[in-house]
């Protein structure tokens, strides 16, 4: 698979938004794949809230659902997927709960678009996401097209452990070089947005 092409892609919705039925719908729509498996992308949908840092800083996180089959899935490995439903163990990671088959993504503190000394863009958004019970470090970069449209590109990473973990800046090795983030930004800017599975999840669900 071209590695330019992002393992983690999403539109974003900043405004709360509601079906008929005054059910809150996703703030961000895409997809994730494994690093060590690129080719299969899974469907996510995830809800917007606020948090406050150690600094008092107000911060966007967001918190959501994977689908438990792949989009290049045939028909019959979906309805198997679908019956097993993510299963997995819930695993702690940063002091959180982290359900098989969630993922949680914290805005980054830094101001957007900060370099590292090597010239690198650090993460405006990171996370993590269970996968039935491996955890991956989630890292995106986010993009504001012509017309307003906002999205996110990045990366999914095998999980880095390191100590006094928190959400206040995007950990040391969530940064990508300004030309290969523009070829991932390019690679994602023809993607159509998936439908998350039948019906795209209505409810917030905690994580």
């Amino acid at each position: 698979m071209d590695q330019t092409i992002p393992t983690f892609s999403a539109n974003l919705y900043p405004k709360k938004r509601t079906n008929r039925n005054g059910k809150a719908l996703p703030n961000l729509k895409g997809y994730v794949a494994a690093h060590d498996n690129p080719d299969r992308q899974f469907n996510v949908a995830g809800w917007s809230t606020s948090f406050t840092n150690a600094k008092g800083v107000i911060l966007t996180a967001y918190n959501g659902q994977v689908e438990p089959f792949a989009r290049s899935d045939s028909a019959r490995d979906k309805m198997r997927a679908g019956a097993e439903d993510n299963i997995g163990p819930a695993v702690e990671v940063n002091g959180m709960k982290l359900e098989s088959g969630r993922f949680v993504l914290f805005e980054s503190e830094l101001p957007n678009g900060e370099l590292t000394e090597e010239g690198f863009r650090r993460a405006d958004i990171y996370g993590w996401w269970n996968d039935k019970g491996v955890i991956r470090d989630i890292s995106g970069w986010t993009n504001q097209h012509e017309g307003g449209r906002l999205s996110v590109v990045g990366s999914v990473q095998k999980h880095w452990e390191r100590e006094q973990d928190s959400p206040d800046a995007a950990p040391e090795n969530a940064k990508v070089s300004a030309k290969k983030l523009k070829k991932m930004q390019e690679a994602a800017a023809h993607a159509e947005e998936p439908v998350f599975g039948h019906d795209a999840p209505t409810e917030e669900r905690t994580f």
